[in-house]
């Protein structure tokens, strides 16, 4: 009877069977992260970090560089002409032709040059028509051994 007494109180509603507490601590919870999990995703970040860093002085460097041949050249508007001089120095002997744009407007004729002189002036007409507000004048020269290659790069001002 003691047994079925014992048997009885352990299914009844009357007791209940104690369990042993649970001891989760908020580190052993899936939904958190480790600590070796934040480092890993620190040095990803940043790595991304440092690479966006690196490209944008790339970035830099290819456009503020345009003049890498050493040839210096002095860029100005005149109404709807632009005018181009190259000075001594550099490469400069070596260009046997100039091209000069407005980026982002196409010219029905190209303005070439060929056998530019150094120390004068030389008008591009028409270049600048049409073109308001703030763009990017491109010098392109030719040089004796056929390369092409963007000398300048001048963002002006348009009216």
């Amino acid at each position: 009877m003691a047994a079925e007494n014992s048997y009885h109180s352990c299914f009844s509603g009357s007791s209940r069977i104690k369990s042993p507490p649970l001891n989760i601590s908020v580190s052993d919870s899936p939904n958190r992260t480790a600590p070796q999990s934040r480092v890993i995703i620190l040095l990803l970040i940043l790595c991304i970090i440092i690479g966006l860093v690196t490209l944008g002085f790339v970035v830099i460097d290819q456009i503020a560089d345009t003049s890498s041949e050493g040839i210096d050249v002095v860029v100005q508007l005149a109404g709807n002409d632009v005018q181009v001089t190259l000075l001594p120095g550099g490469k400069v002997n070596q260009i046997t032709g100039l091209n000069v744009y407005v980026d982002g407007h196409s010219l029905p004729n190209p303005s070439v040059v060929h056998d530019p002189l150094v120390g004068s002036s030389i008008q591009f007409a028409g270049v600048a028509k049409d073109v308001t507000g703030y763009e990017f004048v491109v010098v392109e020269a030719t040089f004796t051994d056929g390369t092409q290659t963007i000398i300048e790069y001048a963002r002006m001002r348009f009216s």
